[in-house]
């Protein structure tokens, strides 16, 4: 199996979504791809999920927190520095979704913290989550990509996902789309002090090499954004876009659409 390894040095949300669609859709030649990648303040939810109804917009807007909407479904998530983001892009020959949990696991047991599968799909740690997970499929490709918690601000996720504001998420309860389940939420740091977002990056690479008996291409991710430089613009440009973020919530009538968009310029200033 021919496996690549790509660490981001970017935390722009904008420029590793774009890294990540074009490593799903320009790199066939490998079966297994591995994407590691850190953003900056930034909440990303789901393909088919309204943001007005999971996020509190105008304050992340207020605060240049990014908001991206990305190819798969799943829920919302916060994502900051202390967050790390891993991506396995692979051939549906090879996808083995059992075997990136069961890698991701002895990766961070490797660090003294120990995590299971909850049937959600999310990873947990003493029945907390620290991993969500969501999934994409389009040809002969697959993704599995999630989080994992390490030293990420709980506070400022907590002030901007609304999924746990009852009377809030009431207000849409007509509008059919893909919801956030709310978890009680931990950072792998909190179980050992000692952990950093770089060892645990340092972790899963030292079983990505193992589990691929070391026969791992590496490239700088540096020499993908200049090398695909039209297709990593296109790919940050409909991130960036609001008729991608915003134009593309599901079921949302007119008279809804104008108050969003109403609502969204009033952010703005």
């Amino acid at each position: 199996m021919k496996s690549l390894l790509v660490l981001s040095n970017s935390n722009n949300p904008l420029i590793n979504h774009a890294l990540e669609e074009v490593l799903f859709s320009g790199f066939n030649a490998y079966e297994s791809i591995l994407f590691l990648w850190v953003n900056g303040p930034s909440v990303v939810f789901g393909r088919n999920q309204n943001p007005w109804r999971e996020i509190d917009v105008e304050r992340a807007i207020s605060e240049n927190v990014r908001l991206i909407r990305r190819l798969s479904g799943g829920g919302t998530v916060y994502h900051d520095l202390g967050n790390l983001n891993f991506s396995f892009i692979e051939h549906q020959s090879v996808y083995d979704v059992s075997r990136h949990f069961d890698w991701i696991i002895q990766a961070t047991g490797n660090l003294g913290v120990t995590l299971s599968l909850s049937a959600r799909k999310d990873l947990l740690a003493g029945g907390k989550k620290v991993s969500g997970n969501a999934f994409y499929l389009k040809g002969n490709r697959r993704i599995h990509h999630g989080t994992l918690l390490v030293d990420a601000n709980l506070a400022d996720a907590k002030h901007l996902l609304r999924a746990s504001d009852e009377n809030h998420i009431a207000k849409f309860s007509h509008i059919k789309s893909v919801v956030s389940v709310p978890s009680p939420i931990v950072n792998l740091k909190a179980i050992n002090t000692d952990l950093t977002v770089g060892k645990v990056i340092n972790s899963i690479v030292d079983v990505y090499y193992q589990k691929n008996e070391y026969g791992v291409d590496v490239l700088e991710a540096n020499q993908i954004l200049e090398d695909h430089k039209i297709q990593i613009r296109q790919s940050m440009n409909k991130f960036a876009s609001d008729e991608w973020t915003f134009g593309e919530t599901p079921n949302m009538n007119k008279q809804e659409v104008e108050d969003a968009t109403r609502h969204l310029q009033s952010a703005r200033g």
